[in-house]
């Protein structure tokens, strides 16, 4: 019995490590950043509007750039029962399954960085995909697209941190 539970005992020690190293830790606030910017280029090339509007915090700003041409006015959504209505103008009259000008774009670089704790911004470079890309490589002869994101930290689980300004290309 003495040894049975010493064997007991040193496999439970030899195992801990790996449980514990397989429980899921809450996420950094970097990651969450990181995450609710992948989620938002995702849900504007899937034309998902419900996952785009989960990545917006309200108001929110929208900038579309274009480097050669100059800078949009910002788009400035105060009204989320507006901005719904919109979505769904735009939405419902596609095919199931359709998919924006910039599916498949992927981001290839991203630095985030906090003001303070629930305010970041992150930089990155997405490689466009979709109708978009091909209009970003004819006319700058590449796929590449340089953006910011300003989050703000809300109160929202399980992921609280919300887009209030994007820049998206034209």
């Amino acid at each position: 019995m003495r040894r049975f539970l010493s064997v007991a005992v040193a496999s439970i020690l030899f195992l801990l490590p790996t449980v514990t190293a397989q429980t899921p830790v809450a996420a950094t606030d970097e990651e969450q950043v990181r995450q609710i910017v992948s989620t938002f280029w995702k849900a504007l090339g899937d034309i998902d509007g419900p996952g785009f509007n989960a990545t917006l915090d309200w108001p929110n700003m929208i900038v579309e750039s274009r480097p050669e041409k100059g800078t949009r006015a910002a788009r400035a959504n105060t009204d989320r029962a507006a901005f719904d209505e919109e979505m769904r103008r735009i939405i419902d009259p596609l095919p199931k399954g359709a998919k924006g000008d910039f599916y498949g774009t992927t981001i290839t670089t991203m630095e985030v960085r906090f003001l303070n704790s629930s305010l970041a911004y992150a930089y990155h470079v997405c490689q466009l995909g979709g109708k978009g890309g091909n209009s970003q490589q004819s006319r700058r002869g590449n796929r590449v697209f340089e953006a910011v994101a300003v989050l703000r930290k809300t109160s929202q689980a399980p992921n609280p941190w919300r887009i209030i300004l994007v820049t998206i290309p034209q």
